[in-house]
């Protein structure tokens, strides 16, 4: 359900980000023009926008989580308004779930708890989640990082059990944010089409079983050159994007536990024409070049100054670029090759490439109804200038009652 532009007085106002960090360090200012950055784009880029216009709640999900990197965030939310953190809950030491409010009195921390990637609780993969009461309203709150090395049924598990925990904990909505870790697919829909996708469908198709049939257990293969470019040239324009979409391997639904109020869990689709979300590379500045000469640019305040931050790039749907710029985006690294390549794991086929970082809600329809807006991902550097493989994704979301009545 698209977000109205003006908010119901009774309604949950939420602004959702969610980053797997990979580990990296990240700078503080970095941070705060990021951030910067995100409210600029759900706003149409006006200059005065402010994140406390926009919600009452920020919700911050991390993934592969530096402990040093929390008081960063700390400050990139305070020096935005919004002062208190009202809910932190920590798994393995990298998964990361906090909620910042406004005031204190805003929401409340309820509960939270785990659901693991594996059966046997010892995956550090998985959800970690938190229920809030926010403006009348229970909702389920996740930050999700599915574990990539395990066929699609089992890699959801997690998104299941953690919705239908809340569900049957009394939740008006659940929003589940983070790393799905569902690659590109060859997705029955794509069958079913002409052109690129379908094209494309048939030629991942026939990688994955090459990939399948090995002995192995462990490997990695680079694609056909054929495909690559392929790939690489229908991903360079919107259009061509919007074609390849249909290869998205996030799953629009998933099935809850039938015993609970909210029944299922729905994709938040992304824009038309999105720029996958990860494996995102940047050798020798190479994407970082490709994108700025096609227009793509982050503008920063300091000290009442707007200025260009060299960190930074938005990359809107509207972004036309070429297919050497892809290629550097998404098929070079200069580290393990796995990018542009399929990686095979026991019975887990998939290519390095897709729109992962994500957004999945349900609600109870006789209590709530959920609108999110997405804004423009955020294509980060390190400290160290080093490129943080997936984005930097928000949505600015509205949870109310039904029929937007108020409380």
């Amino acid at each position: 359900m698209p977000l109205e532009e003006e908010a119901n007085p009774g309604s949950a106002q939420l602004l959702l980000l969610t980053l797997n960090e990979g580990k990296h360090r990240l700078s503080e200012g970095r941070l705060k023009a990021a951030f910067s950055e995100v409210i600029h784009s759900l706003v149409d880029n006006a200059k005065d926008a402010e994140a406390r216009d926009l919600a009452s709640i920020v919700v911050l999900a991390r993934q592969e989580a530096l402990q040093a990197t929390s008081a960063k965030w700390d400050s990139t939310l305070a020096a935005n308004g919004f002062c208190h953190k009202v809910a932190e809950v920590i798994h393995s030491e990298q998964l990361v779930l906090a909620a910042y409010s406004q005031d204190k009195g805003d929401c409340e921390f309820c509960q939270e708890f785990f659901a693991s990637s594996d059966a046997k609780n010892t995956d550090p993969k998985g959800i970690t989640s938190a229920v809030m009461m926010l403006c009348g309203f229970n909702i389920g709150l996740g930050s999700m990082h599915l574990d990539g090395n395990m066929v699609a049924a089992e890699r959801l598990r997690p998104l299941q059990v953690a919705a239908s925990t809340a569900s049957c904990a009394g939740c008006d909505a659940v929003l589940l944010i983070g790393d799905v870790n569902c690659a590109l697919e060859p997705t029955a829909e794509a069958f079913e089409v002409n052109g690129l996708g379908g094209r494309a469908a048939e030629l991942l198709m026939a990688e994955y079983n090459k990939m399948a049939a090995l002995e192995e257990d462990k490997a990695v293969s680079k694609l056909p050159d054929e495909f690559a470019t392929m790939l690489q040239e229908g991903l360079a324009t919107q259009k061509g994007r919007r074609a390849l979409m249909v290869l998205d391997g996030c799953p629009a639904v998933c099935h809850l536990n039938p015993d609970g109020a909210i029944k299922e869990m729905r994709l938040v689709e992304m824009p038309a024409g999105s720029f996958p979300t990860y494996r995102l590379c940047n050798v020798g500045n190479a994407a970082f070049d490709g994108l700025r000469s096609a227009g793509a640019a982050a503008m920063a305040v300091g000290d009442g100054e707007t200025y260009k931050e060299d960190g930074i790039v938005p990359l809107q749907p509207s972004l036309e670029v070429t297919a050497d710029c892809i290629k550097a985006c998404y098929f070079l690294d200069d580290d393990k090759g796995h990018s542009g390549s399929i990686k095979k794991r026991g019975d887990m086929c998939r290519l390095n490439l897709g729109w992962l970082d994500r957004l999945y809600v349900g609600a109870q329809a006789s209590s709530a109804s959920v609108a999110a807006r997405q804004a423009d991902p955020m294509f980060l550097l390190d400290e160290a200038g080093q490129p943080l493989d997936h984005a930097l994704v928000a949505w600015r979301v509205e949870v109310q009652r039904p029929g937007g009545g108020r409380l």
